[in-house]
C-alpha cells in the first residue's frame, strides 16, 4: 500500500466525507503537489447541491451526468480545481518545475493534502499562497474577456458579483471597458463590487434592472453582458437589456432548464456565446490565461485579497460550502 493522505470525498448531495486515501504518485510527466490552499469554485457549489439520481423531476442536471461528461471521473476528482501548493515529487519528463517550487496548476483533486498535475506554473515571489489559490478563476475571466472580444470603450454589464463576477469586472477594466455596471441581490456582494471598482451597482431586488441600465447608458444599453448568476430571470433580463447587435456571454451553470427566446435573438441580431474557459491546446504560450493572470496579480492590476473572506480547514469543508450556499462568504479557501 502506498503513502496515505486525507481527502474530502464527495459522496452525495451536500456531503463531503474526509477520508484517508492513497496518495497519488509521480508518474510520467506529472508533479505531485502538496496542497496549501484550495478555493471553492461556484461550479463546485452547484455540484455540491446535485445528487446521483439518474433523473431529476425539476429538470436539474445531476452529478452522475456531470461525472459521465468528464469521462466517468469520480466526483471528488472533478471538484477542487483552484489550488496552489509545493512540488514534493516529479515524475520522468516533468521539466517545467522542480521539487520545492511553489506552484499553481491546472487539474483537480485540490480538496486533499496532495494532488497531481501535468500543467504546472511556478509562482513569482510577489504572489502569495492565498492569492495563488485564486489564479485559476481569474484566468477563466481573462480568457472570457479575450474570446468575447470586448474592446476598448465598451459599456459592460456583469450580472452577479461572486468571485467570477468580480474577476470579470477587474479583467474588463484592465482590458479597457469604459463603464462596468454590476447587478446583484446580495448586500455583501454589492458592497464588495463597489470596493473592487464597479462604476455602478444595481440592487436587482429593489430596482428595475433593465430601466436602470437604460438610464445609466444614456438609453443605448450595454455593448456586452456577462451573466455570472445562473439565474433564469437574469438571463431573461440580459436579452431584454441588450440593444441591437449586442453580445450576451453565458459564464454560469444554470440549475434549471430555460425557455430561450430565439425570436429576440434573431430580431436584435444578438451574439450569444457560451464561455467555459478554453483548453491549453487552443492557446499560444504568450496568450496563456494562467500566465496573464499571474502577471496581473504580480503587477497589482487585480485585487485578490479583498475577495478572500474565510480560510477553513479540510474538516470543515461542508460548513464552508453551506456558508457559500447561504451567501454569507465571498471566496473561501480550504487549507488541507
Amino acid at each position: 500500500m502506498g503513502l496515505i493522505m486525507k481527502q474530502a470525498v464527495f459522496e452525495s448531495a451536500g456531503n463531503f466525507v474526509v477520508k484517508e486515501v492513497t496518495r497519488p504518485e509521480a508518474v510520467e510527466g506529472v508533479a505531485v503537489i502538496q496542497v496549501r490552499y484550495c478555493s471553492i469554485c461556484g461550479s463546485d457549489v452547484h455540484l455540491y447541491e446535485w445528487d446521483w439520481e439518474p433523473e431529476d423531476p425539476k429538470g436539474k442536471a445531476t452529478l452522475k451526468a456531470v461525472s459521465e461528461a468528464f469521462g466517468g471521473i469520480p466526483a471528488h476528482f472533478i471538484l477542487g480545481h483552484q489550488y496552489c501548493g509545493e512540488v514534493v515529487e516529479i515524475g520522468p519528463g516533468m521539466e517545467n518545475c522542480k521539487v520545492g517550487d511553489r506552484v499553481t496548476a491546472r487539474g483537480a483533486g485540490g480538496y486533499g493534502e496532495f494532488t497531481v498535475s501535468d500543467q504546472v506554473y511556478v509562482l513569482p515571489e510577489e504572489v502569495t499562497d492565498e492569492q495563488a489559490a485564486l489564479i485559476e478563476p481569474l484566468s477563466v475571466t481573462v480568457d472570457v474577456i479575450r474570446r468575447s472580444q470586448m474592446v476598448l470603450g465598451d459599456v459592460v454589464v456583469i450580472q452577479g458579483a461572486g468571485t467570477i463576477g468580480l474577476f470579470t469586472l477587474q479583467s474588463a477594466k484592465a482590458a479597457g471597458a469604459r463603464k462596468v455596471i454590476i447587478t446583484e441581490v446580495s448586500d455583501l456582494r454589492l458592497e464588495k463590487a463597489k470596493e473592487i471598482g464597479a462604476d455602478e451597482v444595481i440592487d436587482a431586488r429593489n430596482e428595475d434592472v433593465v430601466q436602470k441600465i437604460q438610464e445609466l447608458t444614456g438609453g443605448y444599453g450595454p455593448d456586452i453582458v456577462y451573466d455570472c448568476t445562473g439565474n433564469p430571470e437574469a438571463n431573461r433580463k440580459m436579452m431584454e437589456m441588450l440593444p441591437s447587435h449586442g453580445k450576451a456571454v453565458i459564464m454560469s451553470t444554470y440549475l434549471e432548464n430555460l425557455e430561450i427566446d430565439f425570436n429576440t435573438i434573431m430580431l436584435k441580431n444578438l451574439n450569444v456565446m457560451g464561455m467555459l474557459s478554453g483548453t491549453p491546446d487552443t492557446w499560444e504560450p504568450r496568450s496563456d490565461p494562467f500566465l496573464i493572470a499571474i502577471d496581473l496579480i504580480k503587477r497589482g492590476k487585480v485585487k485578490i485579497d479583498p475577495l478572500i473572506s474565510a480560510i477553513m480547514p479540510l474538516e470543515k469543508i461542508n460548513e464552508a460550502f453551506a456558508a457559500l450556499e447561504r451567501g454569507e462568504e465571498m471566496a473561501v479557501l480550504i487549507k488541507p
